[in-house]
């Protein structure tokens, strides 16, 4: 899993676009903008990069229709190259001050994908450096964690994406595009009973026929619906993760009582840096990563867990629902149906106490998921 790179640029954006030259983009800006909540009024950024540049500016047009004030945020890879390599270290640890104050004037910002090509900017990129940007964005974070604003992420297809997932991209494609458009009442059914069972929880326990066997509490703590959608109403939850949605979603996410979890993680494959890893294991006691090892790869989660800063502490959970999205042995889409993932690390967006520049979503394939005893996933197939 790449780690995530936090400066203003690209917040909130690790999603990508495929453009082409005579695509009419206007009926998925006026679902983006729809489904945004996006009233006259409100101030809305767009946060886009070099490759979808008619995307966005059919989002700023429906924006602007709706009356917001439609602001653009705009980067380029060879911009991005440089922050990852070439920049002096003590700069990218700086803080700018200024982006606090704006942020509190904004009521929606929509995500799409600043970088075309990431596998090429950050796979070979120091992971000190990844740290400092990362540690040097958290109080970015944070502003965005007290502001009003909501945040719409839009995850359409590239020819890159296709290739990291080991598909053709014709079949990619269909798939994340029917994903959009699926039928979400039914998702979002499961997704709020889910919630109501999570909510009242003593105990979830998630195993695996690899050998995880893992068991968690999450009391107290604020759940994410994913529904595709987010309203002004959606400004009173106090976290911005209750304020976010994306296109395609479809998922139940919670935060952990980080000390709860305990038992033993096996994940047969993952990424890091966009290669692949293999045989990771671990055994997790009172939420800390402990005896970590892995097999092919293994020096690149080495460097992650040596460099980065703060405990590697469980963070958090999440349930995908969407039926469209199909995973394999190089793809796991989060919000794909009964695709579960177990996080560690910071999760101070989604109204947990982890302060690490750490940050690792783990894939579960084949899970089964009990709550309170009730199973909810098995063998990795949602229990209606």
């Amino acid at each position: 899993m790449k780690p995530k790179k936090l400066i203003p640029v690209v917040l909130f954006t690790c999603l990508s676009l495929h453009v082409f030259a005579q695509q009419d983009w206007t009926p998925l800006a006026k679902e983006i903008v729809e489904n945004a909540g996006i009233q006259t009024g409100e101030v809305v950024v767009v946060n886009a990069g070099q490759h979808n540049i008619p995307l966005l500016e059919a989002i700023v047009k429906e924006s602007n229709e709706k009356g917001a004030f439609t602001n653009v945020f705009f980067t380029t890879d060879e911009i991005e190259r440089a922050q990852a390599h070439d920049i002096h270290y003590q700069h990218l640890l700086a803080t700018p001050t200024y982006f606090a104050e704006w942020v509190k004037n904004i009521d929606v910002w929509i995500g799409l994908s600043t970088v075309e090509n990431p596998q090429v900017i950050f796979k070979d990129a120091l992971e000190v450096r990844m740290m400092a940007l990362r540690k040097g964005g958290q109080k970015l974070y944070d502003s965005f964690n007290r502001s009003k604003c909501r945040v719409y992420s839009v995850n359409y297809p590239t020819e890159q994406e296709a290739t990291l997932a080991k598909m053709e991209f014709p079949v990619y494609e269909k798939m994340i595009l029917d994903a959009m458009q699926t039928n979400y009442t039914p998702i979002v059914t499961q997704a709020e009973a889910l919630k109501n069972l999570i909510k009242t929880s003593k105990s979830i326990k998630v195993t695996s026929p690899d050998g995880t066997n893992l068991t968690l509490s999450v009391a107290g703590r604020p759940i994410y619906v994913g529904d595709g959608v987010t309203t002004k109403a959606d400004v009173a939850n106090k976290t911005l993760f209750e304020r976010m949605a994306s296109l395609p979603d479809g998922r139940v996410a919670v935060t952990a009582v980080e000390t709860s979890a305990n038992g033993k993680v096996v994940v047969p494959r993952d990424k890091c840096r966009y290669e692949p890893i293999t045989n990771i294991r671990f055994d997790v006691t009172g939420g800390k990563m402990l005896n970590v090892t892995a097999g092919e790869g293994k020096e690149c989660l080495e460097t992650s867990l040596k460099e980065n800063a703060g405990d590697k502490m469980f963070s958090g959970i999440s349930i995908g629902l969407n039926p469209v999205l199909i995973a394999n042995d190089d793809y796991w889409p989060e919000s794909g149906a009964g695709i579960v993932y177990l996080s560690f690390g910071n999760n101070q967006l989604a109204g947990g106490k982890n302060t690490s520049t750490f940050s690792w979503s783990f894939p579960i394939t084949n899970a089964t998921v009990e709550i309170d005893g009730k199973v909810v996933v098995k063998n990795g197939k949602i229990v209606q």
